[in-house]
């Protein structure tokens, strides 16, 4: 918690910084070497954008956007306002911080809750009395199941209630206390199919910003 609490406030400790006044006729990648050797003393630079035409690929604006974090970030990208910048003289701006929803304790719990769901493996449950209310079936079942290991989801469908757990070996425990008595109920407890996850990158907790240099 502590540590993805760190995460999100060394995001909101940076600053949002734009520059105009390079020369759009060059690539997009040669003014992002620049940008980056012209300030990257100054801080590190996350998330450079150079806006560029979809269809031509050129440079389509005067303007890019980066984050710049380190102590006094602003005043030293600031004092580079009106510097020559490989013969170009820059305009450096700060822009405004966003007015953030969440706290980071907020972000911090919401980013590990996502990181457990998506992670967590699911088992069915039939032989419950299907005539009570979903809330006193999802009670009951949590209650008998918490042993397992933790439980990050409940759902009480028409005819069968579906429980993931977060946890390693928690759905193989789960799965053994099928037949077992729960209120005088027989339960039936089978696995659900761990679903595959599509090849590419991992995914990223909400909230998060990947940094690096990002040209568009």
């Amino acid at each position: 918690m502590d540590t993805t609490k760190r995460m999100f406030e060394e995001q909101r400790s940076r600053v949002k910084i734009s520059v105009e006044g390079y020369d759009t006729s060059i690539p997009a990648v040669d003014i992002a070497n620049a940008l980056t050797s012209h300030f990257g003393s100054f801080g590190r630079i996350c998330n450079l954008v150079i806006p560029r035409d979809p269809v031509t690929n050129a440079v389509d604006s005067k303007c890019s956007f980066f984050q710049l974090s380190g102590e006094g970030a602003e005043e030293k990208a600031l004092a580079l306002d009106g510097t020559d910048m490989g013969g170009w003289n820059v305009v450096v701006k700060v822009l405004p911080h966003e007015d953030l929803e969440f706290t980071t304790d907020q972000l911090a719990a919401m980013s590990i809750s996502h990181f457990k769901k998506t992670r967590s493996q699911g088992i069915s449950v039939e032989g419950y009395d299907t005539s009570l209310p979903s809330d006193d079936v999802k009670r009951a079942l949590s209650k008998h199941f918490a042993s397992c290991g933790e439980i990050t989801d409940v759902f009480v469908l028409k005819r069968r209630a579906l429980i993931y757990f977060f946890g390693w070996d928690a759905r193989h425990k789960a799965v053994e206390l099928s037949g077992r008595n729960m209120r005088g109920w027989e339960l039936v407890v089978k696995a659900l199919p761990i679903p595959k996850r599509k090849p590419g990158p991992p995914s990223v907790p909400f909230g998060y910003i990947v940094p690096g240099i990002i040209i568009t």
